[in-house]
């Protein structure tokens, strides 16, 4: 029997996890990483954003990780460390298609939407190939000299007087003791199951499913922009030097291209819309799908499957949302206590910023009668965010297909994002507030009016909205307040 005896126990070495353990190292705990699976391994949550690199930063500079900073920026990454394969992020690119017809550039640019997130290419964010991204941090984790455990499955988690983590390697039994349990699993929730905490979609407004794959020679979409006649030089960056979206009726599709060749690209598609199919293979979905766009199909005639997607990934309901996140002696990160949707990139920024919460929570309450308190309140913070970041997403899939509306809408997370990022430089964010300032009761409220007054439009025909000008006018006014906090 391989045996542990710890401070805190990790479940789950993706980047998350492996970053808990070393900070956890860097406070003083004793500390063990364990996980089912080896690197590399595929995985997706692959944008960076100009909000997850600061609270990156924060976590090198106030826990000593001086070793990983080079993945905080694509410029630094590619000169300092070629291992971690990325690829360029100027911004958010979106574009909207029509079913059987080829894009087609709008001199009035009323069907696509370039938003940057850095002035050039040497403060550029990036896209994370989370397998490289994720083995270098699992090395920093090993080069640090924490016990580490892949390949191990854990099969129950327990407490008496301290945790047991109790599972196998291969066939040999595995116990580990622990004072606290950090869980870094994602969708799998290994504690949830293991406490018996319930985590449905109940109460969450977004419904979409996902195909995905990495695929290698996807056709330039810089290159297909141009040949449609498209003007690239008023173009804050290059278009597709970005996480790109293209609005397709009822869903879209991401493109994240890294600097190796491969790009990331899935469908997320309106459930209500396109309802899920359980007897049909995501290829033959993939396809018939995307031929009804000729211009993406014909970006991806070439294309293949990339070695570590031989086939495409289909999900079911991508939305999930746990009863609770963390209790006395446990956490999970944020995407353990829920997941709402890829559409704004939220996952990476999230994570970090709940990995600084946990860090400032073990820093000053390990051993504290406060420690329980502390971690509720988290738990708590975590399914805020939870809902308002739904909210955000909901909002967009009801305007999907009124490009100018959706344009307008989209609006709501860049505002947030941009307070988040504000108050965070500022040094107005402490461990209890939420990521995108989920817990500012007055964003809350101004974002639930919009939220209504969408669903409303979204009820009505086309033709009897409100004029898309006079909504975008409405849309600043009611953000206004918040673009001066911002400003």
């Amino acid at each position: 029997m391989i045996q542990f005896d710890v401070d805190l126990a990790v479940i789950g070495s993706g980047f998350g996890g492996s970053l808990m353990a070393m900070i956890g190292q860097r406070l003083g705990l004793r500390t063990v990483l364990i996980d089912r699976a080896s690197h590399p391994r595929f995985t997706i949550g692959e944008s960076s954003s100009p909000v997850a690199n600061m609270v990156l930063r924060d976590l090198i500079q106030r826990y000593s990780l001086n070793r990983i900073e080079a993945i905080c920026q694509y410029a630094s990454a590619e000169q300092m460390n070629p291992e971690a394969t990325m690829g360029i992020k100027r911004g958010f690119s979106y574009f909207r298609h029509e079913a059987g017809q080829p894009f087609q550039p709008r001199d009035d640019r009323s069907n696509e939407l370039l938003v940057p997130g850095n002035p050039d290419d040497q403060t550029a964010d990036a896209h994370w190939l989370r397998a490289d991204v994720d083995q270098f941090l699992f090395k920093q984790v090993r080069a640090s000299s924490i016990a580490t455990m892949e390949r191990t499955d854990v099969t129950d988690v327990t407490h008496e007087d301290r945790w047991c983590v109790a599972g196998y390697h291969g066939e040999e039994p595995v116990r580990v003791w622990a004072e606290f349990v950090l869980d870094a699993s994602g969708g799998t929730g290994v504690m949830l199951k293991s406490l018996g905490i319930p985590s449905s979609d109940d109460g969450l407004k977004t419904k979409s499913r996902t195909l995905y794959g990495h695929f290698t020679d996807v056709g330039s979409w810089y290159d297909a922009y141009r040949e449609a006649g498209g003007r690239v030089e008023n173009h804050p960056y290059r278009c597709d030097e970005a996480a790109v979206h293209h609005l397709i009726d009822g869903g879209w599709m991401w493109q994240l291209r890294f600097r190796n060749g491969v790009t990331s690209a899935g469908l997320v598609l309106d459930q209500d819309r396109h309802p899920y199919h359980p007897d049909r293979y995501p290829d033959e979905e993939w396809h018939l799908v995307v031929e009804r766009y000729p211009t993406l199909a014909q970006q991806f005639k070439g294309a293949r499957l990339h070695e570590a997607t031989p086939h495409l990934i289909g999900t079911g309901r991508l939305q999930r949302i746990a009863e609770r996140s963390a209790g006395a002696g446990w956490a999970g990160l944020p995407n353990v206590g829920g997941f709402v949707d890829p559409l704004h990139g939220t996952g990476i920024a999230q994570i970090l910023a709940g990995i600084e919460r946990l860090a400032a929570i073990l820093e000053h309450s390990w051993g504290r009668d406060d420690l329980t308190d502390q971690l509720e309140a988290y738990s708590r913070t975590v399914r805020t965010e939870t809902e308002f970041i739904d909210s955000l997403v909901h909002a967009c899939y009801l305007t999907m297909d009124d490009f100018p509306r959706f344009a307008s809408t989209s609006k709501l997370y860049f505002v947030a994002s941009a307070m988040y990022e504000q108050r965070f430089r500022e040094g107005r964010i402490r461990p209890e507030h939420a990521f995108l300032c989920a817990d500012d009761e007055g964003l809350r409220d101004v974002v639930a009016r919009i939220v209504e007054r969408v669903t409303r439009d979204a009820q009505q025909p086309t033709e009897e909205r409100s004029d898309p000008a006079e909504f975008d006018r409405w849309i600043e006014q009611q953000l206004e307040p918040y673009r001066q906090v911002s400003a």
